[in-house]
């Protein structure tokens, strides 16, 4: 599978992090607690499966309650955001947005050659 590309960003606290958009499995969801963040927003402990191109992971994760209210299943494959800054412990968080599993060249063990346009249209 193709390693996540991750991306430079400033955290709305000033925060410089790398952040990545993944398709991952969700393995498990507690249905029972909810939890809130120190902004009020609830959200709910979980469980999600991907490949980061070096091997599969299957960290917890949270999920935002109003993404479970959505209606979500085990097993079914949905975009996780990954966080990762200096400070901190990676943080991973799954949507409700179904995602199929995607695939790059890199998985075949083929060579592909890019096309010379240089002298196209001359």
């Amino acid at each position: 599978m193709a390693k996540p590309k991750f991306e430079s960003v400033t955290l709305s606290n000033g925060t410089p992090a790398k952040v990545a958009q993944v398709s991952a499995e969700l393995i498990s969801i507690n249905e029972k607690d909810i939890y809130e963040n120190k902004n009020g927003t609830q959200y709910r402990l979980c469980t999600i499966k991907f490949d980061n191109g070096n091997k599969v992971m299957t960290p917890g994760a949270m999920m935002y309650e109003s993404n479970f209210q959505k209606g979500v299943t085990v097993g079914s494959h949905y975009l996780a955001e990954i966080t990762l800054t200096a400070d901190n412990d990676p943080l991973h968080i799954c949507s409700a947005l179904s995602q199929r599993q995607s695939v790059s060249n890199s998985d075949y063990e083929v060579e592909v050659e890019a096309a010379d346009f240089s002298e196209a249209g001359k």
